[in-house]
């Protein structure tokens, strides 16, 4: 939590909000990129709502755009 900041929840909240992992270009790479990011989230003691997750989508809309 970002304590001594003013609207930490929202910062939290807004931070959790756009995880958004875009890249690389094989199944492999992608892979690769996405055990780093998780082992970060993990590092800081950052944890994610499995139900709230997906993984390895072709597509996705984010802020109303579709990201192929």
């Amino acid at each position: 939590m970002f304590f001594g900041l003013t609207n930490s929840l929202v910062t939290f909240q807004t931070m959790m909000n756009d995880i958004l992992i875009f890249g690389g270009q094989t199944k492999e790479q992608h892979h690769a990129i996405l055990i780093w990011v998780l082992d970060i989230l993990h590092r800081y003691w950052v944890c994610l709502k499995a139900e709230k997750c997906t993984f390895g989508q072709p597509m996705v809309e984010y802020l109303g755009l579709i990201l192929s």
